[in-house]
């Protein structure tokens, strides 16, 4: 039997999630048409959570660490993304929460869930500012949050 992760795509503002080979990806896109994606694994993976933003019609360049404030209910947090591209037009930032950053995930994972309508991810040194709906994340997100 072969198994294949499920991708979990997103229309307009609506979250939808998917599980495949261990891991849970949650993601929502919106009206300009960047995802923002959560990943959690099964605990048997020992895999960090993730948080990545697909960014299209952003030409390339390096990859790098950018900071990005993430501001979800009126609580912010600086995140260091890594900066990749995909193809000549697409960005992705994406974070592994290591270590240390695992209590920001948990802590970023309730305020998606519990805490506000919207979440602004503003990466200003890429003039990225992208604001996601929340309604429908703690469906989309149940199978990541903290027992």
């Amino acid at each position: 039997m072969l198994l294949a992760p499920v991708a979990a795509l997103a229309g307009d503002g609506v979250w939808t999630s998917g599980y495949g080979q261990g891991i849970t990806e949650a993601n929502v896109a919106n009206a300009r048409g960047v995802t923002l994606r959560v990943a959690c694994t099964d605990a048997a993976l020992n895999r960090a959570p993730s948080v990545s933003i697909d960014v299209p019609n952003l030409q390339g360049g390096d990859s790098k660490t950018v900071t990005a404030q993430v501001t979800i209910g009126g609580r912010a947090a600086a995140i260091d993304f890594q900066r990749r591209v995909r193809d000549q037009n697409q960005v992705v930032y994406s974070w592994d929460a290591t270590g240390r950053q695992r209590h920001v995930f948990d802590e970023l994972l309730f305020n998606m869930t519990h805490g506000g309508r919207t979440a602004s991810i503003v990466l200003a040194s890429e003039r990225v500012r992208e604001t996601f709906p929340l309604q429908g994340a703690r469906t989309a997100l149940q199978a990541c949050m903290p027992d």
